[in-house]
């Protein structure tokens, strides 16, 4: 006979690596946030919900994604062995706040509770709060918010294993997933042995693990920390599970304040090392989202405050190449950008400056970056997008990244935004001619700091065009594509006609060849989900394939040994 299984925990605890590693079971089928939005609404589960036929036709309501291929290679694998899987089930993370209702309508379910501590729990809020590629992440869902789920979700499991204390398995996220202890014990509460796919993946999942943590850092400050200290419930917290308590984390590292050892209550909350809040390393653009694809080998440029995309040249004393840009530059999916590529074929090292969100002001404005690239044979300059230029109604947030401040007297629902929501609100917002004038502002603020960078650079520069459009393009009103344009967005011919006056050599690469592709594990080969807004998360249709990137290293080649002669 079949049994159900539920899977829960706040949010950022490490659910999804569960129902990974349990999927993984020959005899084990868990969805993943299956019916969520159905539980989320008030319509909860029911036993006929996992009946095959209606578990794998997702109906509107069901969830946040509108057809199973949205998880396909997970959908795929359940279904091909969902008929002699003894355990079934669904992992919803706030399934904590019905555990009464879930154990009526199935009165011998288990649900396992992942307990996660919460420095790493707030730190994941707040990198996705953050990232401004993250349209299924609020921006109020910070740190602070992290604090409350945390503490509700905690508190509801004390409670709650009250009434049910031998159906609910309480799982520390360190115990297994760091420390790799406590497997056979989860699965004698599932009622299964582990299988040898188990044990492979369990494997795979702890060197993995490890690879993460050891390219994160502590991204909370000084304030959110002692928040933490205030607001937390640790209580509940060392209630659920002696094992998850303060002596279990004791071997991680120990959060500092203000670079100092700290023997606070931060210490028996959370891992990794906090260097002090002006002074931490921040994880490289993309490296979180993009790990499993490609690993980016961010190192910190010696004489700056900035991390790029490696392996760095050795010898920055002169006769390198630098590149300057932005993702398309940095090369985001792509094992071998255009400036690795030019320098197998140059036989010259070639630093690779390339930012996400890259834009003139963040050369200008970051410390010893300008005096670097004053110090190479040449520079390619890629024309960066405007879009993060400021108008009268956005401002950025800062120079590294494209998070815009909406004026005061536009009604915005997530303030600030990214530039891309920020400017759909202007175009539903305003007249089409004050967006016209707008766009103007931030065209002519534009070409200001573009001129002012190439002025500022005083090796020899190529300006380089990358994209899969001509300069010649019209904006339109109508929607956010038409007024953007691709990549660079908002930038047209008349801009280029007087930029590239500025440069020694001009090279315009237009190419759309390999375009979209999808993204895979490096290791599995699986499809990645990088992009959960799009009908196919895993296909990339915006950043330039390899085949692209070889056929921008072939243009600019001869123009470089022209340049440095």
């Amino acid at each position: 006979m079949r049994r159900f299984l539920f899977i829960c925990g706040c949010a950022r605890s490490g659910t999804s690596a569960l129902v990974q590693l349990l999927n993984a079971h020959p005899e084990i089928s868990i969805g993943m946030e299956r019916y969520i939005s159905r539980f989320l609404s008030g319509g909860g589960l029911l036993p006929e919900l996992f009946e095959e036929q209606r578990f794998f036709l997702a109906e509107k309501g069901d969830t946040f994604y509108e057809h199973l291929d949205f998880y396909k290679s997970l959908y795929d694998s359940l279904r091909a062995k969902w008929s002699r899987s003894v355990v079934i089930g669904d992992k919803i993370p706030k399934l904590y706040t019905k555990y009464a209702q879930v154990f009526d309508r199935f009165p011998a379910a288990r649900v396992i509770f992942v307990s996660r501590n919460l420095i790493d729990v707030a730190s994941s809020y707040k990198r996705r709060a953050e990232d401004e590629a993250d349209y299924a992440w609020s921006g109020k869902r910070d740190a602070m918010r992290a604090i409350e789920d945390w503490n509700a979700a905690n508190s509801k499991t004390v409670e709650a294993r009250k009434q049910f204390p031998d159906q609910i398995y309480i799982l520390a996220y360190e115990r297994l997933f760091i420390d790799g202890t406590g497997l056979d014990e989860l699965f004698d509460f599932i009622g299964l042995k582990p299988s040898p796919d188990i044990y492979k993946y369990f494997q795979f999942q702890l060197q993995r693990s490890s690879a993460i943590r050891a390219q994160r850092s502590e991204s909370l400050s000084v304030a959110e920390k002692l928040a933490i200290c205030l607001r937390a419930d640790s209580r509940s917290f060392a209630q659920l599970d002696s094992k998850s308590s303060v002596a279990m984390l004791a071997s991680q590292r120990t959060p500092t304040m203000a670079g100092k050892s700290s023997p606070s209550k931060i210490a028996s909350l959370g891992a990794g090392s906090a260097p002090s809040e002006n002074t931490a390393p921040k994880a490289g653009k993309y490296q979180d989202s993009d790990h499993a694809i490609l690993d980016y080998k961010y190192a910190q440029l010696s004489g700056t405050e900035t991390l790029f995309r490696g392996p760095i040249p050795e010898d920055l004393s002169g006769g390198f190449i630098t590149c300057l840009g932005g993702a398309h530059t940095l090369g985001r999916f792509v094992e071998q950008p255009y400036p690795a590529l030019l320098q197998k074929q140059l036989g010259i090292p070639v630093l690779n400056l390339g930012h996400g969100g890259g834009k003139p002001e963040f050369y200008l404005q970051s410390a010893g970056v300008l005096e670097i690239i004053n110090r190479s044979k040449c520079a390619v300059i890629q024309v960066m997008s405007a879009r993060g230029s400021p108008n009268r109604y956005l401002k950025p947030t800062s120079h590294s990244h494209n998070i815009m401040r909406i004026a005061k007297d536009i009604p915005a629902h997530k303030n600030p935004a990214f530039v891309d929501a920020a400017y759909r609100i202007l175009l539903k917002q305003l007249a089409p001619e004050k967006v016209q004038e707008a766009i103007s502002e931030t065209r002519a603020a534009w070409l200001q700091e573009m001129g002012k960078l190439l002025e500022r650079i005083t090796v020899p520069k190529l300006l380089l065009w990358f994209s899969v459009r001509t300069p010649a393009y019209v904006e339109g009103f109508n929607e956010l594509d038409a007024l953007l344009g691709e990549y660079p967005q908002l930038v047209n011919e008349d801009m280029i006609k007087a930029l590239r006056v500025k440069a020694q050599t001009y090279i315009q690469c237009v190419s759309n060849q390999g375009m979209p592709y999808e993204l895979r594990d490096a290791q599995s080969h699986d499809l990645v989900n990088v992009f959960p807004w799009q009908e196919s998360p895993a296909v990339n249709y915006y950043y330039p394939s390899a085949e692209m990137h070889s056929a921008a290293a072939a243009d600019l080649a001869p123009a470089l040994i022209s340049l440095i002669k």
